[in-house]
């Protein structure tokens, strides 16, 4: 008996031992299901990794886990899903990761060959082509020869209702690793409309704000309007072109598909209502159209008829270069999808071409990490974390369609915080489909708590840098420059939550932003929009914030009629217009945004005694003027200015120190405006900052740009 309990007792240690040694599998493009998963014989596919790690996870293994990818191109055609059961532990994650060394990429895309490409001889097709140029030098592809299907469809998109029915892009052609054209007219320009002459229905009940139903026959019928360009007459056999641009506010993005052309009148009408119908506004009317094989006529243009399968290209330089890669972007969801798994590291890898909304989405669950990871050449976002205390690190996220890294999280009923973050990437080229609203970093949304956006480096953005929703966020230590790149009356930080006034808490904090509104006006560094409240701008550094003419107008901070927002510490430098408080929503917006007041305090009654904790100036909020507020407070910044003038006119308003205070209601103290030192731009246009500057208001903090964007290095492998 003695001996069988000790048997028993070493099987017992042995399956102890074997439960926490580290296990580890690998996978490799030449592998087979059917092996071990050793080094020497791997899997083929995550799939079957991810089955075995889960059977060791379910008979007990409690230690790290560790999938081995080998180099090459793994082709996704259905996303690779992890679920609870994947999940690892803390302390003991599951992680899947690239080789050292090694390039691992998860591709959506469908890889075209050279030698499939003709010249086309079909006169019926090169008669429609305007450039005689062209004609010359165009190609094509069947596609369907080679098996090449879904390639999706182009559908309507742009802001708020415009993008209802928009589920994932269309196939986009890239060559040698660069976007090409969807053949349009004009080429790296725009044109404009004449007149309306019909506005047609509207997606919200008014021009302002983004609620209410709209016209019953948004869907059904477009605006009419009136060109006087003749480009269209050269069109008569184009089947689907579609019109991308502004036609009313800059942020009503629009792509719309053109519904008749009546050329002998020069009348345009659209298909779809416009969200603010077709109007002219301060900020809008200039378009281009696209999807044209008539206008096929610069290098890298291309047109893909989907009804035959045929794809037409004029082929772009280094087009014949051996090894050069032509691909087409086919995965229609997510290249990775995790629901409810824990604890699951994704490192080391390249996710690209997919056309789904998202890359890499993570839902529900705990601890989820992308780290060292690039996503790139994706017709929607990059990365979406929705949970609790996921991370995004060190990743690259570049030429994605719509949002670099969205994060999500928190539970608003009891402040508890999601802990998400997105810290050390650099986000760049984004928003290169859906142009507006799909930020390099986008936080939270309603009834989101506690994320974070720390030393990220975005740049080269359409629209907005990083844009916030939600409470008590953190900004801290990102470069965010070359952002609002095509678009007015937006931030490089933006937020826009004034009708829900228990949303606050957000801290903006030693940020490095410049060169933002350089080429039209009323482009912002930090924008407070539309009665935002409770949000803290302090220690960030704003530089060429605006310049000369009507670039002046933009603005490094911006406060449309905002309430308890502090501008404490901030160093201005050739800013045009360091800080403007306006009553613009106090005038035009107070009589509609009252009631959304009332009802937000209605709705969430029962929630008060918490938020009033958490921000005290709540309790007196019905108290406190609410048209225009008197809460902001502008203390303890520098202002310098030396190659850029500060504004000292807003129409007939003096600007004292580039600062406007639209009724006086700014709190200003302590602050200091003056020349820029000499020396501080150095020839080089690198800022050398020393004690005299910081010592110009007492107590002032040391900043440095060295001290923001990533810490270490962002992509696959840059650790090693």
């Amino acid at each position: 008996m003695r001996t069988l309990r000790c048997l028993g007792l070493l099987c017992l240690l042995g399956l102890a031992a074997r439960a926490l040694s580290a296990a580890e599998w690998y996978v490799a493009p030449d592998g087979d299901d059917a092996h071990p998963g050793t080094r020497a014989q791997p899997f083929a596919t995550l799939d079957r990794a991810r089955d075995a790690v889960r059977r060791f996870r379910a008979e007990g293994g409690r230690a790290p886990a560790t999938v081995w990818i080998r180099r090459g191109i793994y082709r996704v055609t259905q996303p690779f899903v992890l679920g609870p059961a994947d999940s690892g532990a803390p302390g003991a994650p599951v992680t899947y990761r690239a080789v050292p060394g090694e390039v691992v990429r998860l591709s959506g895309g469908v890889p075209l060959q050279r030698e499939w490409f003709a010249p086309v001889t079909d006169a019926a097709i090169l008669s429609r082509i305007i450039s005689p140029e062209a004609r010359r030098a165009l190609l094509a592809v069947n596609l369907r020869v080679h098996g090449i299907a879904g390639l999706g469809e182009i559908t309507r998109r742009g802001y708020h209702r415009a993008s209802e029915r928009y589920q994932a892009a269309p196939s986009e052609l890239f060559i040698g690793g660069r976007r090409m054209t969807l053949a349009r007219w004009p080429n790296d320009a725009t044109v404009s409309r004449t007149r309306i002459i019909d506005p047609g229905p509207k997606g919200v009940d008014n021009s302002f704000t983004a609620g209410g139903a709209g016209d019953p026959d948004f869907w059904e019928r477009g605006g009419t309007f009136a060109y006087d360009f003749d480009r269209p007459e050269k069109w008569p056999q184009a089947q689907e072109i579609w019109l991308s641009g502004i036609l009313s506010w800059s942020w009503e993005w629009t792509y719309n598909k053109v519904a008749a052309i009546d050329t002998a009148k020069k009348q345009m009408t659209l298909r779809y209502g416009e969200v603010s119908g077709v109007f002219d506004a301060y900020s809008g009317n200039r378009f281009h159209f696209e999807n044209l094989l008539e206008e096929i006529d610069a290098p890298g243009e291309y047109y893909i008829d989907r009804a035959a399968g045929i794809l037409y290209l004029l082929p772009p330089p280094g087009f014949d270069e051996p090894g050069v890669e032509i691909e087409l972007t086919s995965h229609a969801g997510p290249l990775v999808q995790a629901r409810g798994a824990s604890f699951v590291v994704l490192r080391d890898l390249v996710f690209e071409l997919s056309r789904g909304r998202v890359a890499v989405e993570v839902i529900g669950g705990e601890g989820v990490g992308i780290e060292h990871c690039e996503v790139r050449r994706c017709g929607g976002g990059g990365i979406v974390l929705q949970g609790k205390n996921h991370r995004a690190a060190h990743c690259l996220v570049h030429d994605v369609g719509e949002t670099g890294i969205a994060l999500r999280g928190g539970k608003f009923d009891t402040l508890e915080p999601g802990g998400c973050v997105a810290e050390d990437n650099e986000i760049h080229h984004f928003g290169e489909v859906q142009r507006v609203y799909t930020p390099g970093i986008a936080l939270g949304g309603v009834g989101h708590v506690g994320l974070r956006a720390a030393h990220n480096h975005i740049h080269h953005g359409p629209h907005v840098g990083i844009l916030s929703w939600g409470n008590d966020h953190l900004i801290e230590g990102n470069d965010i420059h070359d952002v609002v790149l095509e678009f007015t009356d937006m931030g490089a930080i933006d937020f826009n939550s004034g009708a829900r006034p228990f949303e606050r808490g957000t801290v903006v904090r030693r940020n490095f932003i410049h060169h933002i509104g350089v080429k039209d006006r009323h482009q912002n560094g930090v924008y407070a929009d539309n009665f935002t409240m409770g949000i803290r701008i302090e220690e960030n550094f704003f530089y060429r914030i605006g310049g000369k003419g009507r670039a002046a107008d933009s603005r490094a901070v911006n406060i449309n009629t905002g309430a308890h927002i502090i501008v404490r510490h901030n160093l201005f430098v050739d800013c045009s217009f360091p800080c403007n408080l306006d009553d613009h929503a106090g005038r035009v917006l107070y009589e509609q945004t009252l009631p959304q007041w009332k009802a937000h305090f209605k709705v969430h009654r029962a929630l008060l005694p918490l938020f009033e904790k958490r921000y005290p100036e709540l309790s007196a909020f019905w108290q406190e003027p609410r048209q225009f507020p008197d809460t902001n407070r502008f203390e303890g910044n520098i202002i310098l200015n030396g190659a850029v003038p500060r504004v000292t006119k807003y129409g007939r308003e003096d600007v004292i120190d580039g600062v406007r205070d639209a009724r006086g209601l700014l709190r200003r103290t302590d602050n200091f405006a003056g020349d820029t030192p000499a020396g501080l731009v150095a020839a080089d246009g690198s800022l050398q900052l020393s004690d005299a500057v910081f010592g110009l208001v007492p107590g002032f903090p040391r900043l440095s740009p060295a001290d923001a964007g990533p810490r270490g290095g962002v992509g696959p492998h840059a650790e090693e």
